[in-house]
């Protein structure tokens, strides 16, 4: 560990000392020694960028997309894939890996968004591919959970001549709305279905005398998540990336203004735990919990962490995520917690608690009983967890 902060303390004197060069000659040596984590990646790229080596950097940041999907780290590997989006977008290919960890994530919203950009600008020789293949089947598996999306990606199969899927998919979405009660989404999901198939060839195998129908719904593809990413965009957003590539030693170009509450003004060495958890705290006050999650995560990068800090972010990336409902992830920030030293045995305790929580929260009645049957060995006293053991005990009854 000690050899790791070293080698990085060289680069980032080097950097400070404007010597950009050499820096990237030292840090090469590094990360080819295998010792490097994902963020060394990330912070070649960075200097890469700043000799204006595109190519280089973007090949850098696609190892730290491979070292974080390694280590299951998938938000990480989302905000990169991005980033290189921004600066390339020509590669369509990385839509899919994009969506791929939007999925592992359970974001299906963002996935199929993914999913459907790379369909929808593959070429004709991409459509013979296994990829172009493989991807149009995940997205007949999950667009039926969306109605605006089953709509799009059913006219999307009937553009190619896939009239079956067209077809089964908004079969499968009708199931789905009429399985959650949603009965006018139904409806015209029905509406829908009779449109296509009255437009499919009369072999296609399918009749339309055998779909419900009394109108043809508005085109829902044109409604909120499903809209494209214009050409505009992806240039604005490549602007904005350059400007943050500049400096791998700084986030932004303004400073901390915490005492005024208002992280938004604030800029912030990457390396910095105090700052970056400091502008997180604020966030998570205002409700702002992506926000405060990127926070974090920015803190962690901090090569100083202490054992305490790192069990802070833990615990309050775990609230963080209970508090937007992502509740696995809280899992596994609460179960890392448990591996870090605590204080008091009620601390401990506590932990188990917060941990008991979240498994109720997914439906694991058995393991949020276990744990707090841990808390209340530690702390017979602890009035919080038997309470909470008895109201779940009545729960599973």
């Amino acid at each position: 560990m000690e050899r790791k902060s070293t080698s990085r303390r060289a680069v980032y004197q080097l950097v400070k000392e404007g010597q950009i060069g050499k820096a990237i000659e030292t840090f090469s040596e590094f990360l080819a020694s295998g010792e490097a984590g994902p963020y060394d990646f990330v912070y070649m790229g960075d200097l890469l960028m700043r000799t204006e080596q595109v190519t280089e950097a973007i090949a850098r940041y696609e190892e730290a997309i491979a070292a974080y999907a390694r280590l299951g780290f998938n938000r990480n590997a989302i905000a990169l894939t991005r980033k290189i989006l921004r600066l390339d977008g020509s590669r369509n290919d990385l839509q899919c890996r994009l969506g791929d960890f939007h999925a592992a994530e359970e974001s299906i919203g963002d996935a199929l968004h993914a999913y459907f950009a790379y369909l929808e600008r593959a070429s004709a020789e991409e459509r013979q591919e296994d990829s172009f293949r493989e991807t149009l089947q995940r997205m007949e598996e999950l667009a039926p959970q969306r109605a605006d999306f089953a709509v799009r990606v059913s006219e999307f199969c009937r553009r190619i001549e896939r009239f079956d899927s067209a077809v089964a998919i908004l079969m499968r979405a009708v199931q789905v709305a009429e399985a959650a009660g949603r009965d006018e989404e139904a409806a015209e999901l029905r509406e829908r279905l009779t449109a296509v198939g009255s437009t499919m060839p009369s072999d296609g195998g399918f009749s339309t005398s055998d779909l419900e129908a009394e109108e043809v719904v508005d085109d829902l593809a044109t409604s909120g998540e499903a809209r494209e990413i214009s050409g505009e965009d992806l240039a604005e957003e490549a602007t904005a990336a350059a400007g943050r590539a500049g400096d791998p030693g700084r986030w932004n170009e303004v400073n901390l203004a915490s005492e005024q509450g208002n992280p938004d003004e604030a800029g912030v060495d990457r390396d910095d735990f105090r700052t970056h958890y400091q502008r997180g705290v604020v966030f998570m006050e205002q409700g702002r919990l992506e926000e405060a999650l990127a926070e974090f995560e920015a803190a962690s990068r901090d090569y100083d962490l202490t054992g305490d800090q790192g069990a802070q972010l833990q615990e309050t990336r775990g609230r963080c995520f209970s508090a937007l409902g992502r509740h696995r992830e809280a899992i596994r920030e609460f179960t890392l917690l448990m591996q870090s030293p605590s204080r008091t045995e009620m601390d401990q305790a506590g932990r188990l608690v917060l941990l008991a929580r979240e498994y109720e929260a997914v439906g694991e009645l058995d393991e949020a009983r276990k744990r707090l049957r841990e808390a209340l060995a530690l702390r017979p006293d602890f009035a919080e967890a038997a309470g909470y053991l008895d109201q779940i005990g009545k729960k599973a009854a």
